[in-house]
């Protein structure tokens, strides 16, 4: 890359020369792919320059052929084809027939499960495709049709992928697929979110893992906005574990994110019988507030989203330990936090309804006498 970039003149037509000189007939030996090979990594690290000398259009049924040789010694060449690809597709002044080619190239050796291709191989049109959907020219009318297909075919690359990592890359790219495709991702929410429950359990104690399920799962709830409903049962049994206590020092993070996701996107709390709803995940909430001071802020800033939902449904469901767990907050409160939660209280006791729904228990509670007298203390 160094040497095209100094010495343009120069190695702009060698490389064009050495193209020309292997792409008019296949490889017959492994010399003969090891050579594509060399050629097509320099010609993916100098892209930029090449672009304009050599036509991805032509080029790519020669790709294609060679993506799909089932021969087993081609597999060093389909991982480099399908960084290739990563490379070169980047431009968006290309015919929708060529995108769509790109995307079948991909496609294909992403599926390969001939003696062609290997776990590697896979994992490189996973890298690939992430490269193609996070740039700038990236097509989502042309990879529309493909959606289904490529989130498919992820799965079984996280299942027979040895390290974490490689797993947490094939999530990433799921990631950006599901940014990219927005709202379109919403009729396949079940079918992508069914084969979850078991990566999480599998997973166990690989947290790094568990981090890129939750930010998935928050991506398809942002994506989806309020059609996430059907992922509630789903989000609550993440959060749910994702903040226990063995888990929680490494998860807090990632679970609250996704809680906020799934509230802000949620339009309303109203249960479905027979399913987990975020209505389930409020007395854990409430009892946090009152018992864990280095949490306090957290909890009360997804009770104030739920009080924006549904304010009466929270306080029928639990008005009694709420405010006692707002009195034992406000005691145990630093100055600067005791601002936070009389805010908290001026939004619930604004968006209550009715004063029947908070007055008894804000004095049973004691909260009206820690409130009291903090006020005349402050004068």
């Amino acid at each position: 890359m160094a040497l095209a970039m100094q010495y343009p003149d120069y190695v702009t037509p060698l490389l064009h020369q050495l193209f020309q000189g292997i792409i008019a007939s296949p490889p017959t030996d492994l010399n003969g792919i090891l050579q594509r090979e060399a050629i097509y990594c320099a010609l993916g690290r100098c892209a930029g320059r090449m672009k304009g000398t050599i036509n991805l259009d032509e080029w790519l049924p020669v790709l294609e052929s060679e993506a799909r040789n089932t021969n087993s010694e081609y597999r060093l060449l389909k991982r480099r084809i399908a960084w290739l690809l990563g490379k070169w597709h980047h431009d968006d002044s290309r015919s929708l027939a060529v995108h769509v080619k790109v995307w079948e190239v991909l496609l294909a050796v992403l599926t390969d499960r001939s003696a062609g291709s290997d776990s590697a191989v896979r994992l490189a049109a996973v890298i690939a495709l992430r490269d193609c959907v996070e740039n700038n020219d990236f097509d989502i009318e042309s990879f529309h049709p493909f959606l289904e297909q490529f989130l498919a075919n992820l799965y079984p690359v996280i299942s027979e992928s040895e390290t974490v990592e490689s797993k947490r890359r094939v999530f990433k790219t799921m990631n950006s697929i599901v940014g990219a495709a927005g709202p379109r991702i919403v009729p396949l929410l079940q079918p992508i979110a069914a084969p979850l429950p078991a990566l999480w359990t599998e997973a166990d104690t690989e947290y790094l893992l568990k981090q890129e399920i939750l930010i998935f799962v928050k991506d398809l709830v942002e994506a989806s906005k309020e059609h996430s409903v059907v992922l509630h049962p789903l989000v609550v049994m993440l959060i749910q574990e994702g903040m226990s206590p063995g888990a929680r020092a490494q998860l807090d993070i990632d679970s609250l994110g996704l809680w906020e996701a799934a509230i802000r996107n949620c339009p309303s709390l109203q249960p479905i019988p027979g399913q987990q709803s975020l209505l389930d995940l409020v007395p854990p909430l409430v009892e946090t507030l009152g018992s864990d001071m280095d949490a306090q802020a957290n909890s009360n800033h997804l009770l104030e989203s739920y009080y924006l939902i549904d304010c009466p449904l929270i306080l029928q469901l639990c008005s009694q330990q709420l405010l006692a767990a707002y009195a034992t907050a406000h005691q145990q409160a630093l100055p600067t936090s005791i601002k936070d939660l009389t805010e908290s209280l001026e939004l619930l006791i604004q968006l209550s309804g009715s004063a029947l729904a908070w007055a008894e228990s804000i004095h049973s509670s004691g909260l009206f006498a820690s409130l009291l007298k903090y006020a005349l203390a402050s004068k």
